[in-house]
């Protein structure tokens, strides 16, 4: 045939890409382009000549399928196709003749031509052949395709006859008799199990044979392994037929039972997710082909993926072993089955459609088969989808689909093998788009007439597909009818003795079976739970040096130089060895130790944060090289930089692992948060399958983590959510965890965590939140000796407590770095230890309880300190867990916030949780004292002015008032805090005049002779009442004047004012503090202001008096003042030498942020004396020198010394009006320091 003869001629030609990247790397695999021959002249010469005729034959071949009789319901609504119509053309004469010579390509003339003549053709019998060909029960879709080749193929394949579909009496046979058995099993299940939800496959009984006449061409051709994956529609009726899963297995499982053997401690599964891997033997097959039916979820569509990556890691086996003419696609198959309306509706559908052409993830074709029921659940095609076709998705990637009416299984059969053919030949997708129809509802329970009663109409007034067929054989005399009623009748018998079977049956575990051998289930006694992952320094220093080894010709980019050198450096000195060095230490010794290493992402080869460089590209050639892979003969790193896909990818990745566990199989995410996209391959596969399948699996998922800056999608890797997948136990007895959920903190335990999922005798999935800011940090650098033998990874680290530890904070991640800066610079190394817990599932019950045994007797309190919020990261784990190890102690969540204070437990029967690094210093301050709030606080305070009780009767009330008055930018509420004497009552009466603005006050007060001796000190106090949302009221049944109660909830507190006279405020639901002097007054300022970027470091009142122009004050007040605002500073970091005085702090006014542009109000009246207005300009002097102090030890602190600036506000000055230039009074001194982080 003249097809056959075409493909014999062609040549098999690679396409060279514009760039010739990644063209060197291990696993690169083009799938293969094959062109067919050109027209040659005496064609071409006839084309032209007969370009009507072209064209006509041309738009039957991409309308035909329009028109073509592929419904059996008849209900897609098809207009006239004019394009079939060869008059418009100015084709009208019926027995004009044609040569077809280029255009036709059936070498057979009509019936009553001369065979040995040139092939001339009348017009009437052209329009016959081609509506046979194209609009038949097969519609073919194929001239989209940009391939000139693939466009020819299938003219040829098509219309040469090649492929006839013409079957013997025994072909047929086999097709009535799959479609009967279902017929049968189904009827059979229905009359047993009547309220069972069995899914069946009444009404696409023709998937049977389609699939049957696949497996057998494959086989045929020399494929020896089908990855099969499929939703619930009619699996029952597969698995218990063609597939050989036993019927008593699956009746034991309706009743009740369990397809796995109690011993083993899974849960399995519904009936509809069961999975059978038989080996199936065909006439004319050398081999017998083994079809690997996979599990899957309820989640549609979710296996595809998965299925995609078995069956590249099964070929990759295959290849090794394979002589070198081995192609992708020879040996192994992935044949994937969908609904209708979950391919067009799960968007997971079109990412692994993107990946089936893509160097790294191509498989060799699939073949798609879509069991098209023309409805999805109850929503009609018309509503479930916006293309005419469910198969249009397809498109995106050129693939050629095949509509068939499935109530005719011979034409299903030679739909399936011209697609066969074609994958085959082409190495690409190719879809089958079977129409078909669904005898019941969603399920056998539903009443499908609700919402779809013409369909349903047609349907129970028509015959079943096996019926008819069955019909059709005995009218041509291929079988009986007492031949088919004894082959249904002995089939139902032998599923009677199957169901009577079920008492006696014993489910049995198919698991660990061939080249899983060598792997043991997690609880046996033979499990090696953390074996010693260290590795020799020689090795050590081999594979290091080969990482960044290069050709002597290659052009390395000039940045990457001083990459090479510090890894070599580090190398050489035996410390500073960074984790793009331990990772490549670890990838290297695996590949020596006999496994594959495969890591895909968006960006794996460089490393998002350009970390890993483990593929080299030259500058000059862009060529590719991959320093690991000279290290062995055989094994091989696989670097698949991948689509921008997470779901489909993360499936590919773990569909790998399912396949091999002598690879490690890596998915990286560019940042953290980014597996969201991926969650259900998380929940339906990652997390479960062990349970439900017995499936084990070697996936790392490697996540960014850290709360950085960069952002809400950029920072976390939702710790949280992958602990709340685990089934970790919540005591100390080891239990057979789902996962294991990891936060390294040095790059020798990543290190031996990559090369733990290798050595130990068992798979376990492994999510690592991976580092970000700690890459480059030299203190998060390890030495080799960390490395080496006798190490292992450790669940838990502990730091400093070399002496009588009285304090004890648990932590994880980058956040012990800080923590650790803060302990030596404080000189606590002997009272704190830090305790990193680097294992969090499962939870390190024994090592966590050995590690905290030395110090719990001489410490009086434990913290757990982490960046994240207290709902999140792995407090919430920990917190459940670590009770206990505790025993008594309880364990209590305190949120640290802003606009709250904290009660520091002092006693060891609480353990509290902070949050952020500014809360981690807090517990480690001078007295462990509050420390700075934490930048998370900077939504909930962001826009701050600062006020005071001199704003009533004054006339800057108008620019307040106008001020709150006005909306936020943003939309958001506006946020007032008021600090200064008597604020309860102005917050009272400001509170009511503006509803719309959130108050928040600090009060400081003097105490009253009488109550003196209730308070320790004496002097101020400060009141924090907390974010005060218009609540404060009147309350005149507190009598008994303690000057404020403290509890959580409503608090009732005491305002004192200048005059000596009390308003009783109340605060619903705040917390609480009081204060004995200004250090701590100033520190607890310091606290609250922090997080909005404007950071009030101090504010008091100072006695003075007025003569001859010149403010005179007592010395130990402003030096009091001033020691507290330097203690504040030191608090932060900062140490700067100052000198306050009246006059360096005067300004006058409003005016406006140079920044942020927020007005900033100092209030009171500015008196009109030129002798105080010079106080302005010896203001800016101190500004400047203290600008000149700040802005070293700011740059040291992160700061942008270009956004940084001193804000000075006023003293306001009661003078004695009667007295000019003399009088006495107090001054209200604030001073305001404004800086913004990098």
């Amino acid at each position: 045939m003249l097809a056959r003869e075409a493909r014999k001629k062609c040549a098999t030609t690679t396409t060279k890409l514009a760039r010739s990247y990644h063209d060197r790397s291990f696993g690169y695999r083009e799938p293969r382009k094959l062109k067919l021959p050109d027209y040659t002249p005496s064609e071409l010469e006839n084309r032209a000549q007969n370009a009507a005729l072209l064209r006509y034959v041309d738009s039957v071949r991409q309308h035909g399928h329009r028109a073509a009789k592929i419904d059996p319901l008849d209900l897609l609504q098809r207009d006239e196709v004019n394009a079939l119509d060869p008059a418009r053309y100015g084709l009208s004469n019926p027995t004009q003749a044609y040569p077809v010579d280029g255009i036709l390509w059936n070498t057979q003339l009509p019936k009553g031509h001369d065979q040995t003549s040139q092939p001339t053709w009348q017009l009437k019998d052209i329009v016959s052949f081609l509506r046979e060909v194209y609009v038949g029960r097969i519609a073919y879709e194929f001239m989209h395709s940009p391939s000139k080749s693939e466009r020819l193929w299938f003219t040829h394949m098509l219309e040469s006859g090649e492929v006839t579909g013409v079957l013997g009496d025994e072909g047929k046979k086999r097709l009535w008799e799959l479609m009967a058995r279902s017929e049968t099993f189904d009827h059979f299940l229905q009359a047993k199990f009547p309220n069972l939800k069995r899914y069946g496959c009444e009404g696409a009984e023709s998937m049977l044979p389609a699939l049957d006449v696949l497996f057998a061409a494959a086989a045929k051709a020399g494929i020896e392994n089908i990855i099969l994956c499929m939703p619930h529609r009619g699996r029952l009726s597969l698995l218990t037929d063609l597939l050989q899963y036993s019927p008593t297995a699956l009746f034991h499982k309706i009743k009740g039972g369990s397809e796995i053997p109690p011993d083993l401690g899974a849960t399995g599964d519904v009936i509809s997710h069961l999975a059978s891997s038989p080996t199936l033997s065909y006439d004319g097959a050398a081999k017998p082909v083994k079809v690997s039916l996979l599990q899957n979820p309820s989640h549609l569509e979710a296996v595809n993926p998965v299925a995609l990556g078995k069956t590249r890691a099964k070929q990759f086996a295959l290849i090794r072993d394979s002589s070198p003419e081995c192609a992708l696609g020879d040996k192994v198959m992935c044949v994937q089955l969908h609904g209708d309306a979950a391919f067009t509706g799960q968007g997971v559908v079109m990412e692994t459609l993107g990946l089936s052409n893509l160097p790294h993830f191509t498989t060799g074709g699939s073949v798609h088969i879509v069991v098209n029921n023309n409805i999805g659940y109850t929503t009609p095609a018309s509503g479930s989808r916006s293309s005419f076709y469910c198969s249009d998705i397809g498109k995106m990637i050129n693939a050629p689909v095949l509509h068939v009416n499935g109530d005719y299984p011979e034409d299903v059969a030679r739909a399936v093998e011209v697609a066969f053919n074609y994958r085959n030949f082409f190495r690409k997708d190719i879809i089958i788009d079977l129409m078909c129809y669904r005898q019941w509802g969603h399920n056998e329970l539903d009443e499908p007439s609700y919402t779809s009663p013409a369909m349903y109409k047609l349907i129970r007034n028509r015959a079943s597909v096996p019926k008819m067929y069955e019909e059709k054989l005995v009218n041509e005399g291929t079988m009986t009818k007492e031949e088919a009623t004894t082959r249904r009748a002995a089939y139902k018998s032998h599923l009677e003795d199957c169901l009577k079977a079920v008492d006696g049956y014993e489910p049995e575990a198919d698991m660990l079976q061939r080249q899983w051998q060598g792997i043991v289930w997690p609880t046996s006694n033979e499990a090696q739970h953390n074996p010693e992952t260290g590795v020799e320094r020689e090795r050590l220093l081999t594979v290091g040096k080969a990482s960044v080894a290069t050709p002597e010709d290659f052009n390395m980019h000039p940045r990457l130089q001083r990459h090479v050198k510090h890894r070599l450096t580090g190398l050489e000195k035996g410390s500073g060895i960074d984790w793009g060095t331990a990772e490549a230490l670890a990838f290297g010794s695996l590949l020596l130790d006999g496994y594959d290493v495969r890591i895909s992402g968006q960006d794996v080869g460089r490393g998002t944060f350009s970390q890993r460089h483990a593929m080299l590209v030259d500058q000059e050639t862009e060529k590719v090289v991959v320093p690991l892979n000279t290290l062995s003969q055989d094994r091989r790193l696989e670097l698949a930089n991948s689509s921008l896909s997470e779901m489909a990818v993360l499936g590919f990745e773990y569909g790998v692992s399912w396949e091999r566990p002598d690879i490690l199989p890596i998915w990286e995410a560019q940042f953290g948060d980014f597996f969201n996209g991926s969650q259900v391959i998380i929940d339906t596969f990652v997390s479960s399958s062990e349970t439900k399948w017995l499936k084990q699996s070697g996936l790392v998922m490697l996540l960014p983590h850290g709360l950085d800056g960069a952002g809400p999608e950029h920072s976390s890797s939702r710790i949280e959510r992958m602990l709340q997948l685990t089934n970790d136990r919540y005591e100390e007895a080891r239990g057979n965890v789902n996962m294991h959920v990891t936060y390294p903190t040095t790059p020798a335990q990543y290190f031996h965590l990559l090369r733990r999922q290798m050595l130990r005798n068992y798979r376990k999935p492994l999510i690592v939140a991976a580092p970000k800011g700690l890459l480059r940090l030299p203190a998060a650098s390890s030495s080799l000796e960390e490395f080496g033998p006798g190490t292992r990874f450790k669940p838990v680290l502990a730091s400093f407590g070399g002496g009588k530890v009285e304090r004890i904070i648990l932590l994880t991640g980058k956040l012990y770095y800080d923590l650790a800066k803060e302990v030596v610079s404080r000189g606590l190394e002997e009272r704190v230890v830090l305790i990193r817990l680097e294992e969090l599932c499962p939870f390190p019950f024994a090592e966590l309880a050995s590690t905290l045994e030395p110090f719990l007797s001489s410490a009086k309190e434990i913290f757990w300190v982490q960046e994240e919020a207290r709902n999140q990261g792995g407090w919430p784990h920990a917190k459940a867990c670590g009770a206990r190890i505790l025993g008594t102690v309880p364990l209590d969540c305190t949120p640290f916030r802003a606009c709250e204070s904290d009660k520091t437990p002092t006693l060891p029967n609480q353990v509290t949780h902070h949050s952020g690094i500014s809360a981690g210093r807090r517990l480690l301050a001078k007295g462990f004292s509050p420390f700075p709030a934490d930048e998370e606080e900077n939504e909930r305070l962001r826009t701050i002015h600062t006020v005071t009780q001199a704003v009533l009767g004054s006339n800057y009330f108008g620019p307040v008032d106008r001020v709150l008055a006005k909306p936020t930018r943003d939309g958001r509420r506006r946020r007032v805090l008021d600090i200064g004497a008597g604020t309860g009552s102005w917050v009272r009466d400001m509170a009511k005049q503006f509803p719309s603005v959130d108050f928040f006050g600090i009060d400081i007060v003097a105490v009253p002779p009488d109550l003196q001796s209730s308070s320790s000190s004496g002097g101020s106090l400060l009141r924090t009442s907390g974010l005060l949302r218009n609540t404060y009221d009147s309350d005149d049944e507190v009598a008994e004047l303690p000057n404020v109660r403290f509890e959580r909830g409503d608090v009732t507190m005491g305002i004192n004012h200048p005059d000596g006279e009390f308003d009783v405020v109340h605060c619903r639901n705040v917390l609480t503090v009081a204060v004995p002097d200004y250090v701590e007054t100033i520190r607890e300022f310091t606290r609250v202001l922090r997080s909005s970027g404007l950071l009030l470091l101090a504010e008091t009142t100072v006695p003075y008096t007025l003569q001859d122009g010149t403010a005179h004050h007592p010395d130990s007040a402003l030096a009091e003042f001033t020691e507290a605002v330097q203690s504040a500073l030191r608090v932060v970091g900062m140490d700067p030498e100052i000198r306050l005085t009246l006059e360096s702090i005067v300004r006058k006014g409003p005016f406006t942020h140079p920044e942020t542009r927020e007005i900033i109000i100092p209030l009171g009246e500015w008196p009109q004396d030129p002798r105080l207005r010079r106080i302005g300009r010896l203001g800016r002097e101190a500004l400047e020198m203290t600008l000149r102090s700040l802005t070293p030890l700011l740059r040291q602190g992160g700061y942008d010394d270009g956004r940084l600036s001193m804000l000075l506000s006023r003293i306001h000055t009661e003078l004695d009006a009667e007295k000019p230039g003399s009088g006495s009074g107090t001054a209200l001194v604030s001073t305001y320091l404004w800086a913004k982080k990098k």
